[in-house]
């Protein structure tokens, strides 16, 4: 039988504002949010992984250095939602 193969999308383009920090870089067992999410979506084989940044995305782009095969999307209208990341990590999946 072959592999089903399952794409993911990892929205973090938000300000964050209720946190009060950029909650993607908030420490969470021994890493950052951002960094254990993708971990644990390679883990459950998940391929390609799309990540949607859009607030601060220099550095929420520079955590992501240790893991060179994601597919960075920036939404610039990050502040109108989610649906609107979600549809810039949609288009930004290969075919």
């Amino acid at each position: 039988m072959a592999e089903t193969k399952a794409a993911a999308i990892l929205l973090a383009a938000g300000e964050s504002h209720r946190m009060g920090l950029l909650k993607a870089l908030l420490p969470w067992l021994g890493t950052n949010l951002i960094s254990y999410q993708l971990a644990q979506m390679r883990a459950a084989r998940f391929t390609p992984i799309v990540v949607v940044l859009g607030h601060d995305v220099e550095r929420v782009a520079r955590s992501l250095d240790p893991f060179p095969d994601l597919i960075l999307a920036e939404n610039p209208n990050y502040q109108m939602g989610k649906e609107g990341s979600i549809r810039v990590g949609i288009k930004a999946l290969p075919e």
